[in-house]
């Protein structure tokens, strides 16, 4: 009966100890699928600009086809871009998603003459390994969820990103085109209009020489 009674109480000991180790496998696994997934949001992109709590904070995608090694933003209020944000030797390699960091210059803001919110629109511009410049002339930081990408097609620079206020796939590049169209006719107008200038100075002057 002894005999019967150890018998069973060893039975019951393996299965507690049993049930307890597949019990402790669950939560090792969890935890490492956890830490895992903690590492991949926590991974580590090239920085460009500095790191502030006024800053615009933006990841953000490199797909002009080109090495990048030099931007730098300006809004709306400013008529010169500022200095260039990436430090000197460094690349912005094609294909490559960087951590953009961008504080805008208040200071030369306008003055509000009413109580209407001024909305402040910003312009990139992208300086490519190869020497050639890229402009964006509209970049919202304030609407960009997270993520932006930078393409460049039919020879126009823009931006596509995913809306903080409407949840939309967004793109820039028909704005880009028509921004494109107007500064060709622009200065096709001034153009026409110096030779225009030009030849009716001749003209006087070849009348002031006849007389």
């Amino acid at each position: 009966m002894k005999k019967k009674i150890v018998a069973m109480l060893l039975i019951a000991c393996m299965s507690i100890s049993a049930a307890a180790c597949g019990k402790s496998e669950e939560p090792k696994e969890k935890v490492k699928t956890e830490a895992q997934k903690e590492t991949k949001e926590k991974k580590e992109y090239q920085k460009i600009g500095v790191e502030s709590a006024e800053a615009f904070d933006v990841l953000v995608k490199n797909s002009v086809g080109a090495d990048i090694t030099g931007i730098t933003v300006k809004t709306t209020a400013q008529t010169e871009y500022p200095a260039n944000m990436m430090k000197s030797g460094e690349v912005w390699k094609n294909g490559d998603m960087v951590e953009l960091f961008y504080t805008p210059d208040t200071s030369a803001a306008p003055a509000a003459e009413t109580d209407k919110a001024i909305n402040v629109g910003y312009s990139v511009q992208l300086t490519l390994a190869d020497g050639r410049v890229i402009e964006l002339t509209s970049f919202g930081f304030e609407d960009i969820k997270k993520e932006a990408e930078l393409c460049f097609e039919d020879e126009v620079g823009f931006v596509k990103y995913v809306s903080k206020a409407s949840g939309d796939e967004m793109s820039t590049k028909e704005q880009e085109i028509n921004v494109k169209a107007q500064k060709e006719a622009q200065a096709a107008a001034e153009a026409e209009a110096a030779q225009a200038a030009a030849e009716a100075q001749a003209a006087a002057e070849a009348q002031a020489a006849a007389e």
